[in-house]
């Protein structure tokens, strides 16, 4: 997040413990602060500080101008004197108080599941971003979470997260389209992006039905020759689907938990004879994202030397430059550089 400082907090009498406080996160690489260090007030100020702490405050701005200017970020408060914070405008105006509390709170990834859509995501970043986000994530205390929405929970933890004041400075949504054919998302995926849109909370909506729809074959591949009797027949199937049909399969139950929304699929699969869809009746089971996650899922302890998902085939499948910009929106809000 960017953090500018207005000139007016430099002029006497001033908190200096509060900005020094707003300087760290500079200093430290958490946030990017910016101040006019050539305005009278801010230079009185600085001339009054320690040699090491100004040149610390002077680090601060210049490689938060340098960091900015390669990756500009999307997050950005103005700090002012006073006691009353205006959180309407653009970009909001805070008291020194409620920036302080506010820099002192994680960002937040809302997910449908906390375990498996954060694997997935990860596997879509390059091993620089996941350095990143380890970093965020471990810092103590945690500049970064996830937060489970469980599902169908998701929607009604966005809307109470829409209702606080800094949920768009601070916030970031992924959730799946449910859509059973191409260009068709569910109702309730629908209400997620209203109910984003109306918070003001940025949001990316798979464009694939769920994040196993963005597992390759290959993946696929490596597991169903571990389950040749059940799985490795309907992997084969599958491998014949077009990509449409591939994308929009129910990957867990198939077919059979479809049937009463058969309606919505039209004619997406009227290319497949009774074989196939036998084959393909009863999907690969309700863990199979646990790939994503390098763990085999129906096996009790994880085979630790398996890797099933690999950036190359996400590549070539097209998973990996479908989420490229949502990666870039999100590091760009989160106010760092991989």
């Amino acid at each position: 997040m960017m953090v500018r400082l207005a000139s007016e907090l430099f002029e006497s009498p001033s908190d200096d413990l509060s900005l020094l406080g707003l300087f760290e996160h500079g200093w430290q690489g958490e946030h990017r602060v910016d101040a006019d260090l050539t305005h009278p007030a801010v230079t009185a100020w600085l001339a009054e500080q320690k040699r090491n702490v100004r040149e610390q405050c002077e680090l601060a701005t210049g490689a938060s101008a340098h960091e900015e200017a390669l990756d500009p970020t999307m997050a950005t408060i103005e700090v002012v004197a006073g006691a009353v914070s205006d959180w309407s405008c653009s970009p909001p105006r805070l008291s020194m108080r409620d920036a302080r509390a506010l820099l002192r709170q994680p960002f937040e990834i809302y997910v449908e599941d906390g375990t498996s859509d954060r694997a997935f995501l990860r596997k879509m970043m390059t091993p620089d971003e996941l350095g990143v986000i380890d970093e965020l994530e471990q810092a103590q205390p945690p500049r970064l979470r996830f937060v489970h929405g469980g599902g169908s929970r998701l929607k009604t933890l966005v809307e109470q997260r829409a209702k606080e004041p800094r949920s768009g400075l601070q916030t970031w949504v992924l959730f799946d389209s449910d859509a059973l054919a191409p260009g068709k998302p569910s109702s309730y995926s629908d209400g997620i992006c209203k109910v984003c849109g109306t918070g003001g909370l940025p949001f990316y909506r798979l464009s694939r039905r769920f994040i196993e729809s963005y597992l390759p074959i290959d993946a696929l591949d490596r597991w169903g020759t571990e389950n040749r009797e059940k799985g490795l027949p309907a992997v084969r199937t599958f491998k014949r689907m077009s990509p449409s049909q591939r994308h929009h399969y129910n990957m867990k139950a198939g077919f059979a938990k479809d049937r009463p929304r058969q309606t919505e699929t039209g004619s997406l699969y009227e290319d497949l004879s009774p074989r196939d869809l036998e084959q393909l009746e009863h999907g690969f089971g309700e863990k199979i994202g646990m790939l994503f996650q390098d763990q085999h899922p129906h096996k009790q302890e994880p085979v630790r030397s398996t890797q099933y998902v690999f950036e190359g085939e996400l590549r070539r499948d097209g998973g990996w430059e479908e989420l490229r910009p949502a990666i870039r929106d999100l590091f760009a809000r989160l106010g760092v550089s991989a």
